[in-house]
């Protein structure tokens, strides 16, 4: 059985920093397309606007499913709970 890691290589994370950086005009636009466009439909609802991006998201709950090769260390803000079941747990036992 191969063992389970995460890459954190330095040089990986540099390259999908600078990677992120190169895109951001374009994601902020996205962002920003989408803040305009939730609006107009919430206008149109009777619903006040939001002045935040994501504003499809729940601020107060929300479940997001991801890769541990994805993720970084970091620390996480109050009240949020991660999970994980542990590397290969899923995998069906014969």
């Amino acid at each position: 059985m191969a063992a389970c890691r995460t890459r954190s290589a330095r040089g990986s994370r540099e390259h999908g920093s600078a990677l992120w950086r190169g895109a951001d005009p374009l994601l902020r636009h996205g962002l920003q397309l989408g803040r305009r466009q939730l609006n107009e439909t919430r206008r149109r609802l009777g619903l006040p606007a939001l002045e935040r991006v994501h504003g499809g998201i729940s601020e107060a709950l929300t479940l997001v499913a991801t890769f541990p090769q994805l993720e970084y260390p970091r620390v996480w803000p109050a009240g949020t709970h991660v999970v994980a079941r542990s590397c290969g747990s899923h995998r069906r036992r014969t």
